[in-house]
This record gives C-alpha cells, sequence and structure tokens, in this order.
C-alpha cells in the first residue's frame, strides 16, 4: 500500500478574500489617471509626444489650465502643465504642422513670424527639447509664401512641403533639409509643383508623398497628389488620374506602402468615395479596404496602430451607419472594431490623435466633453481593456487578494490572480482542496472535501478512495474478482474490482496498400469503412467472437499514423492441433501495422487461460499468416506477435510477401478460398471484371469490396493502380496459372 506523507501543519483560522471588479474600461475609454484641468483658452490642432513621455501641444490658445502658453505648451504624462518648458511668450500665429525628433526636439511650421518676441527669418523652426529656440538650426532663406506641413525621415532629414523652395537644388513646393537645415543635395525636384502642397508624409520606403492644390508636377500632370522618390524626382509609377473632387484634409502613410487620404471628399478618380480611401503605392484604390459609407462629414486626423488597426478622428458623428462619438478603431480591412468603444466620445470636433509609447491615445480638439465628462480640448484614452492585476511580492506567481491594481499592462512585480494565501511566504501559494482520509492509505473520501491553504493532519489531495474506513479498498489496489480466467485483478478507478483476460499483441502490413513506409488508409480517406465487422456477413464463423462495432472516431484518431486501414480478424489456435480455433475476434488494423480491438485503442484480449498458442491473422482479401510454433501467453505481459518482421517464424512456406526489411501478407484473395490464382476455375481475376460490369474494361466500381486488392475504394481492371495486375505479380509475374496458398493449416 503507498502511504502518501502529508503537511502536518495546521492553521487554526484562514481569512480567504477577492476583490470582484466589473465594467473594466474598455479601449476608446477617458483615461482617469489623466487631468488636464481646464484645458486649452482656444483650439488644440496638434499634438507630438516628446522620448520621455512628455506631451507638447500646438495650437490657437493663450492659456492652457489658467498658465499662459503662447500657442504651445508641454504638459507632464498627467496632463499638468509643464513649468519647465521655456517657451516664453510663444509664437505669434498659427502652428500648422509639429513633429518630434528622436531626440526631443521639435520642428514648428506655421503663419507666424515670432517665437518667444524673436523675429524668425522663415516660417519654419526648431525648438530644443526644453522649449528654447534651436539656434543651431540653420534652414535657408527661402523664396516663400507658407510652409504647411513637415516630416521626418528616419535618418533625421527633414521634409517640408507649402509655397517655398531653395534654387540650389533646384526645390520647389516640396524640399529636403539635411538635419542641421540646409538643403540636401542629393534631392531636387526641378521645377517641381505648379503652386501649393498641403501636406507631405515620408512612406516606410524613404518615398515622400505630397498632397495640395498643384495639378503637375515638372511639367507631368499630377491631380493634387504625386510620389516622388528619393531623390525627388517623380515617381512615374503612381497615377493619380483625376484625383479627388476636393482637397485631402490629411495624408497617412499606409503600411502596405501607399498612404491614406482623409477629408470632405467625394469622389476619387471619378468614382465616388466616402471621405476617406486608402490608395496602393500605384495610386488605385486599395480594394482590402472597405469602409462601406464611412463617416458622415470630413475626417481630419488618422493615426495607424503598429496593429494595422486604423484610429479614425475629425468631426463625425457616425461611420457606416454606426454612431460613434467623432472617433473610432478600424480593422486594417476598414470596419469597425467593435472593441472600440468611447461611448459618447467628444461633443466637437477632434483635430488630432496620436499614439503614446504604450499604446494610450491622446486626443486634442476644440470639444469641452468627452463621453458626457466634462474635459477641455485635450484627453487621452485608454486602448486597451483594462483588468484587475494583484501584487505578487514573493513572486511565486499568485497575486494578494488585498492589493488590486486597474491597468491595461501587467505592472511589474503582479500577478493576474488573488489566489495567494501569503503574499510573503513564497513556500505557501493558493487555497487547495484537500480530502479526508480517515483509514490512512493515501486516498482521500470525495465526500469530505476541505479548501485550505495548508491542510490539518489526515487530510490529503487525492480523492479516489471507495471505501475510507478500509484501508484495503482504494484504486490499484489488489482484489479478486471470482473470475478464473481473469489476471492482475485490481480495483478500478470505478471502484469496481476487475481483472483482464491475456492480451495479445500484434502486428502486421497488407501487400495491398503498403506503400513502403507503412500503409496508406484510404479506405478511411474515402469513408467506406464499415462500423460493424464485415466477415460474419462473408460468411466467416467466429468462435467467442463476431459481431464487433466500432466508432468514426476510434477509425480516424488523432494522428495520422494511427489511421485505421481495414478489418481483420485475429484468432488463437490450439496449440498442438493447429487447425482447431480456440478464440477468434474482429479487430482494427491501424496504418502503423497495429492490431487493435475494436475501440481502437488497446490490444486485443481472449478469455482463455494462460498457456501456449498458435497466433494466426486473417484478412478479407489477403493470405492468412500464422505463427509457426505455439507461443507462451502469460498473465502479465500476454504476448506479442510481429508478423511484418521477415524474421518471425510463420507457418507454411513463403506465407508471406518479402518487402526487403518488412513481411506482408499476399494480396489478392478475391475469392477468399486461401488462394490466389490469375486463370482457370475460381480464379481471383476474373471477379474483379464482373464487378465493375463485366463488359467495359476500363469502368471503375467504387466502395468496399473484396475486389478492391489494393484497397484504395475503388475497384479497377485496367488502368494506373488497377486490381488485376497485383495477383499476376503475386503468382510470379510470368506463369500465370500458377498459384499461391495462404499460410494456414
Amino acid at each position: 500500500m503507498d502511504i502518501r506523507t502529508s503537511v502536518r501543519r495546521w492553521l487554526p483560522s484562514l481569512f480567504l478574500c477577492s476583490l470582484s471588479v466589473s465594467g473594466f474600461p474598455q479601449a476608446g475609454s477617458l483615461d482617469p489617471s489623466f487631468d488636464p484641468g481646464v484645458g486649452a483658452s482656444g483650439t488644440v490642432r496638434l499634438v507630438g509626444v516628446q522620448p520621455d513621455g512628455k506631451i507638447v501641444l500646438g495650437g490657437t490658445f493663450t492659456m492652457f489650465n489658467n498658465t499662459p502658453a503662447g500657442n504651445i505648451v508641454r504638459l507632464l504624462p498627467n496632463g499638468t502643465v509643464d513649468n519647465t518648458f521655456l517657451s516664453g511668450s510663444g509664437f505669434n500665429g498659427v502652428l500648422l504642422d509639429l513633429e518630434v525628433q528622436a531626440d526631443g526636439k521639435l520642428l514648428v511650421c506655421g503663419n507666424f513670424t515670432q517665437y518667444d518676441g524673436a523675429t524668425l527669418t522663415g516660417k519654419l523652426v526648431r525648438l530644443n527639447a526644453d522649449g528654447t529656440r534651436d539656434v543651431d538650426f540653420s534652414p535657408p532663406s527661402f523664396g516663400l509664401i507658407s510652409i504647411n506641413s513637415v516630416a521626418l525621415h528616419a535618418d533625421g532629414r527633414i521634409v517640408i512641403g507649402g509655397g517655398m523652395g531653395v534654387p540650389s537644388p533646384l526645390q520647389v513646393g516640396v524640399c529636403q533639409l539635411n538635419p542641421d537645415g540646409s538643403p540636401d543635395p542629393s534631392f531636387t525636384t526641378g521645377s517641381g509643383f505648379n503652386t501649393f502642397v498641403r501636406h507631405v508624409a515620408v512612406l516606410s520606403n524613404g518615398k515622400i508623398f505630397a498632397a495640395g492644390s498643384f495639378s503637375s508636377f515638372a511639367g507631368t500632370p499630377r491631380a493634387g497628389l504625386c510620389m516622388l522618390n528619393i531623390d525627388g524626382s517623380m515617381d512615374a509609377g503612381f497615377d493619380p488620374g483625376t484625383g479627388c473632387d476636393q482637397l485631402p484634409g490629411l495624408v497617412e502613410p499606409a503600411p502596405n506602402g501607399g498612404v491614406y487620404l482623409g477629408g470632405t471628399f467625394s469622389t476619387y478618380q471619378n468614382n465616388a468615395v466616402p471621405r476617406l480611401i486608402r490608395l496602393l503605392a500605384d495610386g488605385l484604390p486599395d480594394p482590402l479596404f472597405d469602409i462601406g459609407t464611412g463617416p458622415n462629414t470630413g475626417t481630419p486626423a488618422i493615426r495607424t496602430q503598429p496593429d494595422g488597426r486604423i484610429l479614425c478622428a475629425g468631426a463625425f458623428t457616425s461611420f457606416n451607419g454606426t454612431s460613434v462619438g467623432r472617433i473610432c478603431r478600424l480593422e486594417n480591412s476598414g470596419s469597425l472594431d467593435t472593441s472600440f468603444d468611447a461611448g459618447a466620445g467628444a461633443n466637437n470636433a477632434i483635430n488630432s490623435v496620436v499614439l503614446q509609447a504604450d499604446g494610450s491615445i491622446l486626443v486634442a480638439g476644440s470639444f469641452t466633453m468627452f463621453d458626457g465628462q466634462p474635459i477641455n480640448t485635450m484627453a487621452r484614452l485608454l486602448n486597451c481593456a483594462q483588468q484587475t492585476w494583484y501584487a505578487d511580492a514573493d513572486g511565486d506567481g499568485l497575486g494578494s487578494p488585498s492589493s488590486p491594481l486597474l491597468s491595461c499592462d501587467q505592472p511589474a512585480g503582479t500577478a493576474t490572480n488573488s489566489n495567494d494565501c501569503d503574499d510573503t511566504d513564497l513556500n505557501i501559494g493558493a487555497a487547495q482542496t484537500y480530502y479526508a482520509d480517515t483509514d490512512g492509505d493515501g486516498e482521500g473520501d470525495p465526500a469530505a472535501p476541505l479548501t485550505i491553504c495548508i491542510p490539518p493532519s489526515g487530510y490529503v489531495q487525492s480523492n479516489t478512495d471507495c471505501d475510507d474506513a478500509d484501508p484495503e479498498v482504494y484504486p490499484f489496489a489488489l482484489c479478486n474478482d471470482g473470475d478464473p480466467l481473469t489476471y492482475g485483478d485490481e480495483i478500478g478507478e470505478d471502484c469496481i474490482c476487475k481483472g483482464r483476460h491475456i492480451q495479445v499483441q500484434v502486428n502486421t502490413f497488407l501487400g495491398g496498400p503498403y506503400n513502403g513506409t507503412d500503409m496508406e488508409a484510404t479506405l478511411l480517406q474515402t469513408n467506406v469503412i464499415p462500423l460493424q465487422e464485415p466477415y460474419t456477413a462473408l460468411g466467416y464463423t467466429f468462435v467467442t467472437g463476431g459481431g464487433e462495432t466500432t466508432t468514426p472516431s476510434a477509425l480516424d484518431p488523432a494522428g495520422t499514423f494511427f489511421d485505421v486501414v481495414d478489418w481483420v480478424i485475429l484468432e488463437i489456435r490450439h496449440p498442438t492441433i493447429p487447425t482447431e480455433v480456440l478464440a477468434s475476434q474482429a479487430c482494427l488494423l491501424h496504418r502503423n501495422g497495429v492490431v487493435t480491438d475494436a475501440d481502437g485503442i488497446d490490444a486485443p484480449q481472449f478469455v482463455l487461460p494462460t498457456g501456449p498458442y498458435h497466433i494466426a491473422l486473417r484478412h478479407r482479401n489477403h493470405l492468412g499468416v500464422m505463427t509457426a510454433a505455439a507461443l507462451e501467453v502469460d498473465s502479465i505481459t500476454g504476448v506479442t506477435v510481429a508478423f511484418q518482421l521477415p524474421s518471425t517464424p510463420t507457418f507454411g512456406a513463403n506465407a508471406r510477401r518479402i518487402d526487403g526489411d518488412v513481411a506482408c501478407l499476399w494480396p489478392g484473395d478475391v475469392q477468399q478460398d486461401g488462394t490466389i490464382m490469375y486463370t482457370g476455375t475460381g480464379n481471383d481475376r476474373d471477379p474483379i471484371l464482373q464487378r465493375i460490369g463485366g463488359t467495359l474494361p476500363t469502368a471503375t466500381a467504387f466502395g468496399y469490396y473484396a475486389e478492391d486488392v489494393n484497397l484504395d475504394g475503388a475497384v479497377r481492371y485496367t488502368g494506373s493502380g488497377n486490381d488485376r495486375d497485383p495477383i499476376l505479380q503475386v503468382i510470379g509475374g510470368s506463369v500465370p496459372t500458377a498459384v499461391r496458398h495462404d499460410g494456414l493449416p
């Protein structure tokens, strides 16, 4: 008897508690940890996030949360004004675009002439990360009307778009600058755009996309949309045709090398589009992007997430007929992402949407409410469904129920559960269920559970005791079932004493479906194997067995290596009179050669005493085989017979076909008379022709037939995979009158 040990410590009392939090904020909900106070005194148009997580806002406002701000301000990550940002009096005009460099410096363009009281020579300025002007940034003296847009290459080079240019190298409408502000000599547009560029974007491949009121580039028609190569020349592969009927209000790079365009336009290339479109790199609309009816008004802000989903914001209140609060998220296909729910959303336009490093969403505009809560011009939204985390001080993966924390991502030192009984002791984990073990046999009473961190004496984790008052009665304990023909009697998991009969493990290959490695399971794949054994109907007389049935799951278990090839008959024969069958049953043959009972799992068992027996195997159109000698069948392992090995002695001469190191049963006994003949009375060839109709030799009969020698689910007389040729090959291949006999006495 296996006596298990148990922990003997006892806690006089233990209180377990848990915290249930329902209604976790979803993606799109306001982040309550972000508080901008009373926000901006005007409209916020631009948002940039510096590498340290601080947030720079640009727009038309003179105050932010009652702090003076000249159209620019920086916030700390929690939304409060950062007074260390030294912008002074700020800008004296409108900011049109803002980009954050990798080093935290800010590139700003717009309709201004001064910053912090100092006169600027152009409409482009770079600020240091602390807000002071970067005096080392020296852009050229542009032939200047406006600079409307700025974008950055990954290497720090700067692209600007507007109504400006430089003479050397000649750059018109779009200029590319080195990080110090000097014109990039490798980039020239030649005569460039014939009028203003409103938006520029740098794509992942380094090409530049421009949108504006222009109609040509260097004399080539381009209806307000143009793609430039990395050297400034026009990418002729991108052709917008007639373009949009109105100037797009936004340009955003798309992951496929194309771009998103949004705005108040209603057509593209003279085809109706619903204010938002994704273009491929050749200028054609992406057919995989379908937004239905799209937004009910223009879309001035888009941001593509790293996972390919698209944040879309603006003044619209519905998207493809679904009510949204001026912001929604789209799947890459253009359909609404229903996991994003901003509730009532913003009560006025959203001008900018930006992702923070942690995935949180910053939105800015002219709104004063979001989802019914007062919040002015600036808000942060969650980009996930928050969940509760629990402190895991001892690092055992179990959290303390006394310290819940709401967060999108898992904070360090926390766990997803609150199951720890003692978060200061690594050796004490979650409460578990134990069971009373009154009789001390190591098996607990399932009717006496106790859920506790540390069990008292006399409790175990097993709950399989059949009788907790008798230490001799538990699963797998030895017993006597009263049947003299069973062996190894023991109490089962169902608490019933039972033994097993002699067990016979057999492996064999059938020559018909053998493929050089294992056997083809084509009969299974064509769904023709019957669920009841076929041999009774064929006239075979079983001894003790017969009538076995199986199930589809037994025929087709997990793993193709175990697929069933066909039914076979396993016989136990007298040790000295091998013609006498003492027991037989129908079994399943798997493609790896293993023979199992009709359940498809266990080796066949027979109700016979231990001792020596001949083991024989039959198949409905293969010659049978039998062991040459009687083999001892014991009560522990039974017996194993490997008919697929040439070294296994068998009764008779040439009882199996030898293929190298594999032995197979001879295929072709269509008449099931123990012989294989190609010609003459009772031959096995003619039934094949009869099965397919008897007149047309090229016909085929599909099904479960004895004439199907190769077991492929089809009877064929001629052609590839026919069932006639194997018979001739079995009898020798050259003398058609030869006969092959089986190896059964």
